[in-house]
């Protein structure tokens, strides 16, 4: 697996992830964001490529992973503001 990177999603394809991981199929993905189904593999394929994985599980176990990262880095950033002050 790559190194884990988000930022190198176009803002489409970090669309296209939050919604695998929302359990969306093509489809549903597809009909949201008012594009083809077509489209909607394109973007993933494109980013199993760019996330060095293999299935919609492995990029949704990434997003919920970067996710957790963000989340845990504000808590430390704001535990370490407030304690400051």
């Amino acid at each position: 697996m790559k190194h884990l990177d988000m930022r190198t999603l176009t803002p489409r394809e970090t669309c296209i992830a939050r919604a695998i991981c929302q359990g969306l199929a093509n489809k549903e993905i597809a009909r949201e964001l008012g594009i083809a189904v077509q489209t909607v593999k394109n973007h993933v394929s494109v980013i199993m490529v760019k996330l060095g994985v293999n299935s919609r599980t492995q990029i949704a176990l990434l997003w919920h992973a970067y996710e957790a990262h963000l989340s845990y880095g504000s808590a430390v950033r704001m535990t370490a503001s407030t304690t400051l002050s």
